[in-house]
């Protein structure tokens, strides 16, 4: 018998729910969550500067959840994050789908500082240095840890079965934790969010490496489902419909 694809979700549990849920079809799910989300302080006094820079929707939710300065300029990474932002009592605009784009497009603008930067442990992209650099004071504050977090006991037996599991990876943080549990023994294809995840499973024993043509949700989406319909096509026995 054919044996349909797996779709192995490691962000958060809402996060990966709303994912699926974008996705519109049906597909056996398991959720595993790679990393988690642990508050840490203490936060800055928000009201000292111009705007605030948020390069994860997690940093946008954190600041809502200790009840940061509302009303602030927040300049977001991705839609997402901007919501996010929104939800928290910020004045969000979303520029980019990564913290470079963010930061290339906070340079042309020559937004005024002083900026501050509410990241998590585990971030990329230097984004206060290079703001520096180009003349724009900014600052950083860490408000979150990243905490690897092990395989469900269902994600483990997926990796290792014998049906294809798609493995769409949305950080560099989530990907390395993901190499930590190679080898699988199983047919894994991996969809990363950007380069910087991709490279970050260079070397794994994977069935196939592909990464979305921008980083955002839309084209994750797309990515995935242009995989699980190739995959689906493959299972499909010949002469079948």
């Amino acid at each position: 018998m054919p044996r349909p694809p797996i779709l192995l979700m490691t962000r958060p549990e809402p996060q990966s729910r709303a994912f699926v849920e974008s996705l519109g079809v049906e597909v056996d799910v398991v959720i595993s969550p790679l990393i988690g989300i642990a508050p840490v302080g203490p936060l800055p006094d928000p009201g000292r500067f111009a705007g605030l820079i948020l390069t994860s929707a997690n940093a946008a939710r954190i600041y809502g959840e200790i009840d940061g300065t509302k009303g602030l300029t927040a300049w977001c990474v991705g839609a997402r994050t901007a919501d996010a932002a929104r939800e928290a009592g910020l004045e969000a605009e979303a520029l980019g789908g990564d913290a470079a784009a963010l930061t290339e497009s906070l340079i042309a603008r020559n937004v005024p500082g002083p900026l501050l930067h509410l990241r998590g442990f585990h971030s990329r992209g230097a984004v206060a240095d290079r703001l520096i650099e180009a003349g724009i004071e900014t600052h950083e504050a860490v408000i979150y840890d990243q905490p690897a977090q092990p395989l469900t006991p269902g994600a483990r037996a997926a990796l290792d079965g014998d049906r294809p599991v798609i493995a769409p990876l949305f950080s560099p943080r989530t990907a390395e934790v993901f190499a930590l549990y190679e080898p699988f023994d199983g047919s894994v294809h991996v969809v990363a969010m950007s380069a910087a995840v991709a490279e970050a499973v260079e070397g794994l024993p994977l069935a196939g490496l592909e990464i979305a043509a921008s980083p955002t949700g839309a084209d994750m989406a797309e990515t995935v489902l242009r995989l699980l319909s190739r995959l689906a096509a493959l299972e499909t026995p010949e002469g079948g419909q």
